[in-house]
C-alpha cells in the first residue's frame, strides 16, 4: 500500500510539473529551462527518497521519508514558484 502511495505522489507532482511547464511555456516566461531542471533534481529526489522508503516496515520511519517527499514538493511551491507567480502577474497571464 506505501509504496502504491509513494508511485501515485510521484506521478500525480510529474504530472503537475508538466502542466506547470506548459503554461510557463505558453506565458514565454524567460527562465523555463532553469525551472524544467529544478523540477527535473526534485522528481529524482523524490524518486530516490522513495526508492530508500520502499523496504521499511517500520512505520515511524516510512512516515519520515514520506514527509520527506512532502517537502519536495512544497519546496517546489514555496521556492520555484514564487518567481514565476510575478512574471505571471505581470504579463497579464494570471487574468486569462
Amino acid at each position: 500500500m506505501c509504496e502504491n502511495l509513494f508511485i501515485t505522489f510521484q506521478e500525480q507532482t510529474a504530472r503537475h510539473f508538466k502542466t506547470e511547464e506548459l503554461i510557463l511555456a505558453e506565458s514565454n516566461y524567460p527562465e523555463i529551462e532553469e525551472h524544467r531542471i529544478y523540477h527535473k533534481k526534485l522528481l529524482l529526489m523524490a524518486r530516490e527518497t522513495s526508492e530508500k522508503c520502499q523496504n521499511m516496515i517500520d512505520k515511524v520511519n516510512l512516515l519520515k521519508c514520506f514527509d520527506e517527499l512532502i517537502q519536495f514538493f512544497i519546496d517546489d511551491v514555496v521556492s520555484g514558484d514564487l518567481a514565476y507567480k510575478y512574471h505571471l502577474q505581470n504579463t497579464g497571464f494570471a487574468s486569462r
